[in-house]
């Protein structure tokens, strides 16, 4: 009924680590079009708004019931990294109430770093930051 398609390497590691959570009750691989896709509008580098469709959400039973999560494994490399690291910022800011969590996630160093938007520190590093790279060496954690 919906299709994964092909993972690549951070993407299975997410979902590797996602599933062994206590908590984790399923996962939706995010399309990147349509009408089942959830996105987040942002604002590309020119002022132009453009259309963040995160890799994941997973769902997960908490005290208060069935909470969603929004993942987004997404390198810092990527051009448009930045940009959609502020989208995510600017969505939080206004709806981190409705979710359990909303994090972005790269590898850095080797290693997977995530920027956790429900921080209200997190969300000013990162529409303060130079770039995207800054912004997960000076505000993310271990994930």
């Amino acid at each position: 009924m919906f299709p994964v398609g092909k993972l690549n390497p951070d993407e299975i590691e997410v979902l590797d680590t996602e599933i062994a959570r206590g908590d984790f009750l399923a996962w939706y691989r995010n399309p990147t079009g349509g009408r089942d896709s959830m996105s987040l509008a942002y604002q590309d580098r020119h002022g132009d708004w453009r259309t963040l469709r995160p890799d994941f959400l997973f769902f997960i039973d908490s005290s208060e019931g069935v909470q969603a999560n929004i993942v987004d494994p997404h390198g810092a490399w990527l051009p448009d990294a930045l940009a959609k690291l502020r989208g995510m910022a600017r969505f939080a800011e206004i709806y981190s109430d409705d979710f359990h969590r909303i994090e972005s996630i790269s590898r850095i160093d080797g290693k997977l770093r995530v920027l956790d938007f429900k921080l209200k520190e997190v969300r000013a590093a990162v529409l303060d930051a130079r770039d995207a790279d800054d912004a997960y060496r000076e505000s993310s954690v271990a994930y």
